[in-house]
């Protein structure tokens, strides 16, 4: 995906500005707090988006009389084009990522491992099983490890050659290679 939480953020950021919002001071924080304790993923976007109206939210000192700026964002992961955005959404990527493993089998829906700060967005294990199970006929599997995750994930899959971190602060980046019928991460 070319997409991620920094898109999400700079979203979120654009529509409190087109809504008289100026976040500038402590901004990281503000946005990201904003992101992931209040932002909600919609099962249903276009019924949730038509059917929202303007709360009042108050985070620290701000105040903010928010509705749609805070379901509009996470959706960008799931449909970038609707936002001008050249990318495939998260199911796309997901299925891709399986795809290229080699095996498109449910043993590997069953292991989908979620991590980093969008993450953490309200019912986004939801959406996505919801998605992955129209499209795929069957329940998939989502663990969210959080926000700063990433490296458990090769911990909780089921690849026997994913790499530690410490193998690769040693080797750094000629550690990792391509096997197209294994995995993308391969021990030299």
């Amino acid at each position: 995906l070319s997409i991620g939480g920094d898109d999400v953020s700079n979203l979120l950021q654009k529509l409190l500005l087109e809504k008289g919002y100026l976040v500038t001071a402590r901004r990281t924080e503000v946005i990201e707090e904003l992101k992931t304790d209040m932002c909600t993923v919609a099962n249903d976007f276009d019924e949730r988006l038509e059917n929202t109206s303007d709360e009042k939210v108050v985070l620290g000192q701000n105040v903010f009389k928010i509705g749609k700026e805070l379901i509009e964002p996470p959706e960008l992961l799931f449909q970038p084009k609707k936002f001008g955005k050249d990318s495939m959404g998260i199911i796309e990527g997901i299925q891709e990522c399986i795809k290229k493993w080699g095996v498109n089998n449910e043993e590997n829906y069953s292991n989908i491992i979620l991590c980093g700060g969008s993450s953490q967005i309200n019912l986004m294990n939801t959406r996505i099983e919801k998605d992955l199970e129209k499209v795929l006929k069957l329940t998939p599997t989502i663990h969210s490890l959080g926000s700063h995750a990433t490296w458990q994930g090769a911990l909780h899959s089921r690849f026997p050659d994913s790499i530690s971190r410490e193998k690769y602060e040693e080797f750094g980046t000629s550690i990792v290679g391509f096997h197209p019928k294994k995995s993308a991460r391969t021990v030299r």
